[in-house]
C-alpha cells in the first residue's frame, strides 16, 4: 500500500547544500569587492531596454526552515552560501536575508508563531471574520515579539558583517497573502463576494502596517541594503520591493483590479514599484497587476 503520509524532513527542492562558515572564517573585504566588481554588470543592465543578467541564488533550506529560529547559525548557513557562490560565473551577487518566517504582520494581531519541530515557524488565523480582525487593537509590527526578534537579526547581521556585506529585508508577503495568515481563509473569500469593501479596508490597514515594519528595516539596513529582496536577483543599485502573492490565484480578476490590487500598488508607489512572486497561473490577472503603478 502507498505510503500517504507528508515527509517533512525532504529537502527544499530550491536548496543548495552548503558548510556553514564561522563568522571569523568569512573573508569578507574579498566577497565585498567582488560585490563591487558586478555592479557595473547590473549598472549596464537597468540603463538598456534589453538584456539578460544570470543570477545563481544559493538558497539554503535550514535558513528558510527551522534554522531561522537561531540567528547565528542562520548567518553562517548564509556565509557559506555566500563562499559557495563564487565557485559559479554569474552577473548578480547573493546577499545575506534576515529571514523570519512569514508572519511577522500577522503578530499585530496577537498571532503567535508555532514551532513544530525541525519545520519553518507556522501561523494559524485567529480570527473568523474581517470584522472580528478590524476590531482588534493592533500593534505595530516592530513593537511585537517577532517584529523585535526580526529587527534584532537585522542589526545582528550588520554587526557582525561591519555592512561589508548586501543585505536585503525579511520575505515580505502582499498584503492578501497576510490577510490569509490573519483570518479564516475560507470566510476570507466569501467576504471579497460578500462585503468586498470590508477586504479592501482590511488590505489597507494590513499595507500600514506593512510600510511601517519595513521602513523600520529599511533604516536599519541603511547603505548595505539590496532590492528587491528575498528570491529575487537584488543588487544595491535595483530598486523595488519584493513580495510574494500566492493566493492570488484564488480570486478572479475583476475583484483583484477592485478590492486586492491598490493595497499591493499602495506598497509599490512608496518603495518603488513591486516585483511579484506568485505560485500557480495567476496570468489572468498579470496585465492588471502592471497597469497599477504609477
Amino acid at each position: 500500500m502507498k505510503n500517504k503520509s507528508f515527509n517533512i524532513l525532504k529537502s527544499d527542492s530550491q536548496a543548495t547544500k552548503v558548510e556553514p562558515v564561522k563568522i571569523d572564517n568569512f573573508c569578507y573585504e574579498a566577497y565585498r569587492e567582488y560585490t563591487q566588481q558586478l555592479l557595473s554588470r547590473c549598472s549596464r543592465f537597468i540603463e538598456n531596454d534589453s538584456g539578460v543578467l544570470i543570477y545563481r541564488r544559493m538558497r539554503v533550506a535550514e535558513v528558510f526552515s527551522y534554522g531561522c529560529r537561531d540567528m547565528k547559525r542562520s548567518l553562517e548557513w548564509q556565509l557559506g552560501a555566500l563562499q559557495r557562490s563564487l565557485e559559479y560565473d554569474a552577473d548578480v551577487p547573493n546577499f545575506l536575508e534576515p529571514w523570519y518566517g512569514i508572519g511577522p504582520v500577522a503578530a499585530s494581531f496577537g498571532i503567535r508563531y508555532i514551532w513544530n519541530e525541525g519545520q519553518a515557524p507556522a501561523i494559524k488565523p485567529a480570527f473568523k471574520t474581517i470584522e472580528d480582525a478590524l476590531n482588534y487593537d493592533v500593534k505595530p509590527v516592530k513593537d511585537t515579539d517577532t517584529g523585535k526578534y526580526s529587527l534584532k537579526m537585522i542589526e545582528y547581521f550588520l554587526d557582525k558583517t561591519k555592512g561589508k556585506l548586501p543585505v536585503s529585508m525579511g520575505d515580505i508577503q502582499s498584503p492578501f497573502n497576510n490577510a490569509c495568515n490573519i483570518v479564516d481563509t475560507s470566510n476570507l473569500m466569501i467576504s471579497l463576494l460578500s462585503e468586498p469593501e470590508k477586504i479592501e479596508q482590511f488590505l489597507n490597514l494590513i499595507a500600514d502596517l506593512e510600510i511601517d515594519f519595513y521602513k523600520e528595516q529599511q533604516r536599519l539596513i541603511g547603505n548595505a541594503m539590496v532590492k528587491p529582496g528575498h528570491g529575487f536577483a537584488s543588487s544595491y543599485i535595483f530598486n523595488g520591493l519584493g513580495i510574494s502573492d500566492d493566493n492570488l490565484v484564488m480570486v478572479d480578476e475583476e475583484s483583484y483590479v477592485n478590492y486586492i490590487r491598490p493595497s499591493i500598488e499602495k506598497l509599490g508607489n512608496y518603495f518603488g514599484g513591486v516585483v511579484l512572486h506568485s505560485c500557480g497561473n495567476y496570468s489572468g490577472c498579470i496585465n492588471d497587476f502592471v497597469k497599477g503603478f504609477k
